[in-house]
């Protein structure tokens, strides 16, 4: 027997194969779970870039599974559980939050990369330009 209650089946760190499997969905099915769950991560995401599923309250969880679930059925797709939605969107939240992050992160570079290549640009033909070297330039 399972310490865990039958609810919380899937653990954390469970893969994706492993979750798939738990929902009883094929490749079809479980891609487009994963589209459901995206667009409703995306949407807990952008109320609040900080947000975890842990945080995300009891009524919030259930309207979620409950669309979830409804899509699902409406697709003729199993529906999904508390842990395996719980899994996706734990797992979804943490990504796009490291998304975000990433992408604040190479807009800072590439912005701070355009300031310095602006004041560094001497006009040309002035002392500190380089000539064209053939070995150096190739």
């Amino acid at each position: 027997m399972s310490p865990l209650h039958p609810a919380f089946q899937l653990q954390r760190s469970a893969t994706k194969y492993e979750a798939q499997r738990a929902a009883g969905h094929d490749y079809n099915h479980w891609g487009r779970f994963y589209t459901i769950t995206l667009r409703e991560a995306k949407n807990v995401f952008e109320e609040d870039p900080n947000m975890t599923w842990l945080h995300v309250t009891a009524p919030k969880k259930q309207e979620i599974m409950d669309r979830v679930n409804s899509r699902l059925r409406d697709e003729q797709i199993p529906e999904v559980g508390y842990d395996i939605l719980s899994w996706r969107m734990s797992n979804t939240l943490k990504n796009l939050r490291a998304q975000a992050i990433a992408s604040s992160k190479e807009k800072e570079k590439k912005k701070k990369s355009e300031s310095q290549s602006a004041t560094d640009s001497t006009p040309a033909g002035s002392a500190g330009t380089l000539m064209f070297d053939p070995v150096r330039d190739y």
